[in-house]
């Protein structure tokens, strides 16, 4: 029998292997422990060959994706007629609608397809496949409608190009660029188009179209300026010469 060296210590009670249950081992692992440091899984960019190779595979999956639906969407059965509310009005429109499974969501979507004037077509999906065609073809425009808000807010009135130096500024200059396109819209709602929008000067271009929200924020500004600059212009021999050139000019300004 070997013996102990002189002045080893005896092996600790904690260095010896601990036999735990399974049900044991479980709870342990569902528990957590709130001393560990939380960590995140680093993202490796990809660079060279594989950047493309997983490009390429991705482009591809695409290219097959929009293959069926075209497929889909040339075939002559399976279309029907639907109505629904689209930005204001009922229109009737072919559509084709069934179900398929996504990678995306991991579960079964409801895909329809929707033909449009001139063999045009487009394609929508839903995750909850028990909603109505109708509700979904709804939704869509509804999320058009919220896009033409941004886009009005930003290019008409300059949203995220404010040069302020807090966020709680940031927060202000948004709510007023809000403020106003609601104002521009509240005042133009119940005025008819042609007195929203002069297209005379424009012979090439639809004279029937909706006013754009520049339009209508220009026409509002035109008003104010002619109520305020040709009011004070005596009546003279030369006056009307005065105001057709006020009034070229708040046609530029404005």
């Amino acid at each position: 029998m070997a013996k102990r060296k002189q002045g080893s210590r005896r092996p600790q009670a904690c260095h010896q292997a601990s036999k735990l249950s399974q049900h044991d081992r479980r709870a342990r692992l569902e528990r957590g422990n709130p001393a560990r440091l939380r960590t995140e899984q680093a993202a490796v960019p990809l660079t060279g060959v594989l950047a493309a190779m997983v490009a390429g595979m991705a482009c591809a999956l695409d290219q097959r994706i929009a293959f069926r639906l075209a497929k889909r969407a040339a075939h002559r059965d399976g279309w029907e007629t639907l109505t629904y509310h689209y930005r204001g009005v009922e229109v009737t429109r072919s559509i084709k609608t069934f179900l398929a499974t996504s990678r995306l969501t991991g579960g079964q979507i409801r895909v329809v397809i929707v033909r449009y004037e001139g063999a045009q077509w487009a394609a929508y999906f839903c995750t909850d496949p028990t909603v109505a065609v109708r509700e979904i073809l709804e939704a869509v425009a509804a999320r058009w409608a919220l896009e033409e808000h941004f886009h009005d807010v930003k290019e008409v009135w300059g949203a995220g190009q404010q040069q302020v130096r807090n966020v709680w500024s940031n927060l202000g200059c948004w709510h007023l660029n809000q403020w106003l396109f609601t104002l521009v819209e509240l005042c133009s709602w119940d005025r008819a188009h042609r007195a929203l929008t002069n297209r005379g000067d424009r012979p090439w271009d639809n004279a029937a179209r909706r006013p754009s929200h520049a339009a209508r924020r220009r026409t509002i500004a035109q008003e104010m300026l002619r109520n305020q600059f040709p009011a004070p212009v005596p009546a003279t021999p030369d006056s009307q010469k005065f105001l057709t050139l006020i009034e070229t000019l708040l046609k530029l300004c404005a």
